[in-house]
C-alpha cells in the first residue's frame, strides 16, 4: 500500500496502523495468500529505505533497457 506524498502525519499514522493491524489478523492473512498475494509487512521507515537503495540500480536498468515514458 501507498499513498501521495505530502499526506498529513495524523493521516500516515492512521492508514499505518489499520494496514498493520489487518494485516496482523489471521483471516486478512488467508484472504490474500488464497488470492496468491503473499503476505509481508514492512513499517514505513524500512519500506522508504529499501526503496531509497534500490531506486537507483531500478533507474540504471530502465536507462539501459531504453525504457521510455508516453
Amino acid at each position: 500500500m501507498v499513498a501521495p506524498r505530502g499526506l498529513s502525519e495524523p493521516v500516515r499514522r492512521t492508514l499505518v496502523k489499520a494496514l498493520a493491524d489487518a494485516l496482523a489478523t489471521p483471516a486478512m492473512q488467508a484472504d490474500l495468500v488464497k488470492a496468491g498475494v503473499e503476505v509481508l509487512y514492512e513499517p514505513p521507515a524500512a519500506y522508504e529505505e529499501r526503496v531509497n537503495r534500490e531506486l537507483p540500480a531500478m533507474r540504471t536498468l530502465v536507462e539501459r533497457a531504453g525504457i521510455k515514458a508516453d
